[in-house]
């Protein structure tokens, strides 16, 4: 018996003694098996019935458990991963969804769902979305298209939509945007280095790993507010970061609540105004 498959005896014979009949079943004519997961349903679930041209509400204690099938490959776990399968009586590829984008009814085969609010799009519209965010550079949280949803696609999610050529770029920025939103990372000036340089503890200067030598921070490596507010002509002074999507005020600088942004400037109290044309 090789290393692979004693492992893969071992782990199978531990999901054995950890689960009970009903919740696992070893395949006997091949390394593998299948696990029953019972979904816990919230407290009076109820389901929306169209029926003779009404709906009903109906009441829904317990579902059918879905089943996973795995299968361990011969050179698992040393160089594949295990085949997974789930099949489910009451999820089906073939259910209908309305998507929020296009309006369209289609397939749950061709649906995309974030998993933190459960807004479904169709593939389509989803690819097109994050494609447009991605090129224009504004990756730090592919957000649900929903108004005032602050649900995130994962990574993986993104990479399954927009494929491989797309993903690379969107992940390329995503740390670039994450290193820039650091304040101790600046980058070293050198046209052919560029390297991202943690700056020391005294805010002082920088040593450049690459170069092996010091580098100053002046006002070009280490922007400041002060420099922002010359470049603002008017508009509204709720102003949103385009890197870490916070509000806000131009005047005071103060941060805003993402779900009551403009209370900043209505408080009798406040010497900020709302607009100003002439700054």
């Amino acid at each position: 018996m090789s290393e692979d498959q004693e492992v893969q005896e071992d782990e199978l014979l531990a999901l054995a003694s950890i689960y009970d009949l009903g919740e696992f079943q070893r395949d006997g004519s091949a390394r593998g098996g299948e696990v029953r997961i019972c979904p816990d349903l919230p407290r009076d679930f109820k389901v929306n019935v169209k029926a003779g041209g009404k709906y009903t509400d109906y009441g829904v204690s317990f579902l059918p458990p879905l089943v996973q099938n795995f299968e361990l490959p011969p050179d698992y776990p040393s160089t594949s991963s295990p085949l997974f399968t789930l099949n489910c009586k009451w999820l089906s590829e073939d259910q209908p969804f309305d998507c929020g984008i296009c309006f369209s009814q289609k397939l749950g085969s061709d649906c995309f769902r974030f998993r933190e609010c459960e807004h479904v799009y169709c593939v389509v519209c989803t690819c097109e979305y994050f494609k447009l965010l991605i090129r224009e550079g504004a990756v730090q949280g592919l957000k649900c298209p929903q108004s005032q949803c602050s649900s995130e696609a994962t990574p993986t999610q993104v990479k399954q939509v927009v494929g491989e050529e797309l993903f690379s770029r969107y992940d390329r920025l995503l740390l670039q945007s994450s290193l820039d939103n650091m304040a101790d990372i600046t980058y070293c000036p050198r046209y052919m280095c560029a390297t991202a340089v943690l700056v020391e503890p005294d805010n002082s200067s920088a040593i450049c790993s690459s170069w092996r030598e010091r580098l100053p921070l002046t006002s070009q490596t280490r922007p400041t507010l002060q420099f922002l507010k010359k470049k603002k002509d008017g508009g509204c002074n709720r102003v949103q970061c385009t890197k870490c999507q916070h509000y806000f005020c131009w005047v005071c600088l103060s941060i805003l609540h993402q779900n009551s942004s403009y209370r900043h400037f209505n408080d009798p109290a406040s010497l900020c105004p709302q607009s100003n044309y002439r700054q």
